[in-house]
């Protein structure tokens, strides 16, 4: 008796093992699955869809920051002060507050990052629209910084709306380009030298234009 229980959990044993080998084995064919998906490029009409939609969002931001301005100056004709401060402060605070947040997009997920800077940069620039609207009315030959608090809270808003909005447009371009271009690239260096070139030559042509 005592040997054919000894036989029976002798059977068990192997029994175990074997399936844990099986489960060992088909663990590692689903990571090498995994593994030959993201080796091989995405079709070429990914990218083109990604290179169409860093095209339209960086042209509406230069288009943003080019109009911007040009219509400061026309709200003040005789100083291009107020024109001066926006373009300014909005740079200064992607030069400050930059490398926080490139820590925050290493760190947070890539998806909540893009949707969270689409949102924040859209708000934020429809609530410029409406600031802007109301800082219209100050139009003369200078702006009453110092004259018209109201004025100048209006233009506060005004100014740390844009800061808010370049930041998030900034979020979305290390987003897509330390995580998207990577994942959409896989392992040829080919296509990922190729679609940063791409997204490189979008950037500076939007900015020429």
């Amino acid at each position: 008796m005592q040997q054919q229980a000894h036989n029976t959990h002798g059977e068990q044993d192997a029994g175990s093992q074997t399936a844990e080998q099986q489960s060992t084995t088909l663990t590692s064919m689903d990571l090498e699955g995994d593994e030959d998906e993201y080796e091989q490029p995405a079709p070429t009409h990914i990218f083109y869809l990604l290179y169409a939609s860093s095209l339209l969002s960086a042209w509406g931001d230069r288009m943003w920051e080019f109009a911007v301005p040009i219509i400061l100056t026309k709200i003040f004709t005789d100083s291009i002060l107020p024109a001066s401060i926006f373009p300014f402060v909005t740079q200064l605070a992607c030069i400050l507050f930059g490398p926080l947040l490139g820590r925050a997009v290493d760190k947070l997920d890539r998806r909540y990052i893009i949707n969270a800077s689409l949102v924040t940069q859209n708000t934020c620039v429809g609530l410029c629209s409406l600031l802007l609207y109301f800082i219209m009315p100050y139009h003369g030959d200078s702006a009453p910084f110092t004259e018209d608090p109201v004025f100048f809270t209006l233009f506060a808003l005004f100014n740390i709306g844009g800061s808010l909005a370049a930041l998030a447009s900034m979020a979305e371009s290390i987003a897509v380009g330390r995580d998207w271009v990577v994942v959409l690239a896989g392992v040829d260096s080919e296509a990922l030298a190729s679609a940063n070139a791409m997204l490189t030559r979008i950037s500076l042509l939007c900015k020429m234009g």
